[in-house]
This record gives structure tokens, sequence and C-alpha cells, in this order.
């Protein structure tokens, strides 16, 4: 039998809840240790421009089809040189690179990647020129620096305010390559001085 540390009354072994006074029987598991964690990643982020546009001269059908191959082959280049989808986010995708695992060329396996997507972009370019006679255009922003993050468990999901910001900054089918300090839930170091070029 188990006293109740409040009421002293008896209850079974089995008891997690006084039957008496309701009160825990039994003491709660002492809190994970809280350690901050330390992560050098690049993030990439990609935004597909005049999509709204776009939907206004196509039929739901095509347009369905248009988006469904753009993001396929985006996102198949950003895979292919060991990125991690985050999310879509409207006609953007975010993609990290460099968690959960890290490698040393993290920062140019992005880089590859986004230059990967601007060349395989102009192939569904003329594909879908043929077809529907459209081309896209997007921008896309890459920027690399430090995370830190107080991690319990598990790594937490990576902020597109980074490269999302960079993404903005170039003309379309050109991509932004920066490392700039942020602050937030997330501090970032710079690694290189910021630049852009178009492809």
């Amino acid at each position: 039998m188990i006293n109740c540390p409040k009421c002293n009354e008896e209850n079974p072994p089995k008891f997690r809840l006084c039957g008496y006074c309701g009160a825990p029987l039994v003491a709660a598991p002492p809190a994970l240790q809280v350690r901050e964690v330390r992560r050098t990643v690049t993030l990439i982020f990609c935004d597909l421009k005049g999509s709204t546009a776009l939907a206004e001269r196509l039929d739901p059908e095509a347009m369905h089809e248009v988006k469904e191959r753009y993001f396929t082959t985006m996102a198949a280049e950003i895979t292919k040189h060991g990125g991690k989808i985050e999310k879509y986010i409207g006609d953007a995708i975010m993609a990290v690179f460099g968690l959960p695992l890290p490698h040393e060329d993290d920062a140019l396996r992005a880089v590859r990647a986004a230059a990967g997507m601007q060349a395989a972009l102009r192939g569904v370019d003329e594909d879908l020129s043929e077809r529907y006679g459209v081309v896209l255009a997007n921008r896309t922003g890459v920027n690399t620096g430090e995370v830190v993050r107080l991690r319990i468990r598990s790594w937490p999901r990576a902020t597109p305010s980074m490269s999302q910001r960079a993404s903005s900054r170039p003309r379309p089918k050109t991509r932004s390559i920066s490392a700039k300090p942020r602050t937030g839930w997330c501090a970032m170091r710079s690694r290189s001085k910021a630049s852009s070029r178009s492809s």
C-alpha cells in the first residue's frame, strides 16, 4: 500500500492519484536537462514569381500540372544534393542543409542545388512553353550561418526568414547567396560577405 503524502490515507500500489483526495501519489519525473546546441546550417528559399497572373491565364487542370511539374523538379534538385525539404509556403519552397546530420560542405551543396534548380527550370520552361505558352520564373535565396537553439530531444524546424529575405532581393531567375546575423529564437553569425549573381 502507498500512503498519500497529503492526507496520509492508504492506496493500492497501482494508483497514481489518491483515491481520497486526488493528490498525486507518484513523484513527477525529473525535467529533461536543457542545453544549448549550436549548428551551422544553410537554408534555401525559392519563390515562384507571377503565379497569380499565371493562374488567371490557365484553366485549373493546366495550372495544377504546371505547378506539380515545377515543384517536383525543384524538390528533386534539392534532395539530389543532400538537402531536406522543410516546408512549402504558398508558391515557395524552403529547404535546409545541415539538419539533422551536418556535412562539411553543406553550404556548397546548397549553392550547387540552387544552380541546379535554375538549370532544371530552363528545361521545364522549354516544355511548358510548347504545351501552354508559359515561362516560369523564380528567385532563390541561400543563407548560411550558425543556429543557436535550446535543445531537449530534437532539432527545431528551421526558420525561413534568413533565406526568404535573401530571395526577395535578386531579379527573377537569379539567386542570392549571403550570410548575415539574425536574432530572435535563433542567432546567426556571419561567415562571409553577402553576394549575389545571375544564373
